[in-house]
């Protein structure tokens, strides 16, 4: 995992993307390709209430100022790095570039309208690519980012993915637990997932949570800050209309979680 892609936008969340890409840049020697997105509306594409020309330049000034800020932060701190300056679709920007990098950082709450919502964002890129998203969530993210990972364990193959491609991570995490939570009803054990990270030389250790109740709210009261630094999981394991209908520990996840959330599908 040597290829972090970031998203980088002026907005609330970047001093938290930032630190965390930063991070986990220095635990695995890692390159940071900061990738800026221009999308503009079609009313500001024809010009409609100011000068098209006026607008692009503003966004234009804002972008570069931003990037100096960036650059400084990683200069600072050594961190090899690149930029990416993209215009169009998100959606299509991000999976493009995300299929030449090996992790992809984005924030969990994508609430600007020009982005859409989180939630159909975050499932395009997790179906989209064959990389791994770390999900940063709103607020400052735990200094000690390796001090403790639980991984979400489900037997599905997108839980099988994510705690594959994590393993560079997990690998340099001190104290990493598997959990399964309520009656196992698919795929490999896990027993069979530990044994897999333990072959990997990460030492790992597994529970099981026996309740009727919805797994998401086990999680989310497991995954909190103090008790972990980052929650490992597979990323809407079901189809998309049974997650709009019936929810899904992922969406869930996504609107409760106080921690980064390393996801794939």
């Amino acid at each position: 995992m040597k290829d972090i892609l970031l998203v980088v936008r002026d907005d609330a969340g970047q001093v938290a993307r930032l630190g965390l890409a930063i991070t986990v840049a220095e635990l695995l020697g890692a390159t940071i390709s900061c990738i800026d997105i221009t999308q503009m509306s079609e009313s500001q594409h024809n010009g409609i209430g100011q000068d098209a020309d006026t607008l692009s330049g503003v966004i234009r000034q804002n972008s570069e100022a931003n990037h100096k800020v960036i650059d400084r932060a990683l200069t600072k701190r050594s961190i090899d790095h690149r930029w990416i300056n993209m215009s169009g679709s998100p959606i299509d920007s991000l999976s493009e570039e995300a299929a030449f990098h090996d992790l992809l950082i984005v924030d969990a709450h994508l609430r600007d309208r020009a982005w859409r919502d989180s939630s159909f964002v975050i499932s395009e890129l997790a179906r989209a690519t064959n990389q791994p998203l770390l999900l940063v969530p709103d607020g400052q993210v735990e200094d000690d980012f390796a001090s403790h990972a639980t991984i979400a364990w489900d037997g599905s193959r997108p839980c099988i993915a994510a705690t594959r491609a994590a393993v560079p991570l997990l690998s340099k995490t001190r104290t990493v637990t598997i959990v399964e939570f309520g009656k196992h009803r698919r795929g490999p054990s896990i027993e069979r997932g530990a044994e897999y990270l333990r072959r990997q030389g990460i030492i790992v250790h597994s529970t099981h949570e026996d309740s009727l109740r919805d797994p998401a709210h086990w999680l989310t009261a497991r995954c909190q800050p103090g008790r972990t630094s980052y929650c490992v999981m597979g990323a809407f394991g079901h189809s998309r209309s049974h997650e709009a209908v019936f929810g899904g520990v992922t969406l869930a996840m996504l609107e409760e979680a106080k921690i980064p959330l390393f996801v794939a599908h």
